[in-house]
């Protein structure tokens, strides 16, 4: 499953790299999922827009909270940011990489162990106790994650 919302933009990993990392799994034989509310929606298009394999399924504002739990139960493994929809997917026991942006991992990250999820993240210097409220000064997704940083967590947590 793949989670590419967030309602602060700042927070939101580029939908082309997200596509990116959507195609890598496709070329492996992995089925796409895009998940998230229905102010992911279009979103979630943008990325499968820019997907040139297989088109993924939409399931953005097409879920329930229940129905994502046993998505992500049956799920290989769940990517995305720091969002509600990250802390449900370890919840619910999914293997789970979690790209961070201008907020502290080491407040928000999920509890889980390495070999159930991991996050990645670029430091950065956050105003008020971790998070950023509004636009934050020195944060750019320009010098952020990577879709090679991504992917090899990926392949780390599935084991190949």
């Amino acid at each position: 499953g793949v989670n590419p919302g967030m309602r602060m933009l700042d927070k939101r990993w580029p939908s082309e790299r997200m596509a990116a990392l959507a195609d890598r799994f496709s070329l492996q034989g992995f089925h796409i999922v895009l998940t998230g509310a229905a102010s992911d929606l279009p979103v979630c298009r943008e990325v499968a827009s820019r997907m040139t394999y297989p088109e993924p399924q939409i399931l953005a504002g097409c879920i329930t909270l229940g129905q994502f739990g046993a998505l992500c139960q049956k799920a290989d493994l769940f990517v995305g940011g720091d969002t509600g929809a990250m802390h449900l997917a370890v919840a619910a026991g999914c293997k789970t990489v979690a790209i961070f942006g201008p907020s502290d991992p080491n407040r928000y990250a999920p509890f889980a162990s390495p070999t159930q999820a991991q996050f990645i993240w670029r430091e950065v210097q956050l105003p008020g106790g971790g998070v950023g409220q509004g636009r934050v000064i020195d944060f750019s997704w320009e010098r952020g994650v990577t879709v090679d940083e991504v992917w090899v967590a990926c392949q780390q947590l599935l084991g190949t």
